[in-house]
């Protein structure tokens, strides 16, 4: 019987992680150009920070935490704390990952529409 040993499952998922992270700040990069200004380590750091809000938020999955990681980077790493719409709806348990997800591209495209 074969057997995985918790440190060997552990290091997938640190590298799944990672890989996620990367193809993340590729796209960053080709989508927000003074994305590349930062030092990668910093931007990885950064990335990683938000997908941990994102998670805090309920938006666990790599769909759901790009959305958000990309609505900050475009609007500000502080954005949800200073739109009182985007934190209630975030921050409410009424609604799903997918509902949140939906609501908070619809919100960023709005933020996109001239004035």
């Amino acid at each position: 019987m074969l057997r995985i040993r918790q440190t060997q499952t552990d290091a997938l998922k640190e590298q799944v992680y990672l890989d996620f992270i990367k193809r993340l700040d590729a796209y960053l990069q080709s989508e927000v150009p003074e994305h590349r200004n930062i030092p990668q380590d910093e931007r990885y750091q950064l990335i990683d920070a938000l997908i941990t809000i994102a998670g805090s938020y309920g938006l666990e999955t790599e769909e759901h935490a790009s959305i958000y990681v990309l609505s900050a980077w475009l609007c500000g790493f502080d954005f949800d704390e200073r739109n009182p719409d985007v934190a209630t709806r975030l921050g409410n348990a009424n609604y799903t990952a997918d509902e949140k997800s939906e609501w908070l591209t619809a919100w960023l495209e709005g933020q996109a529409k001239p004035s």
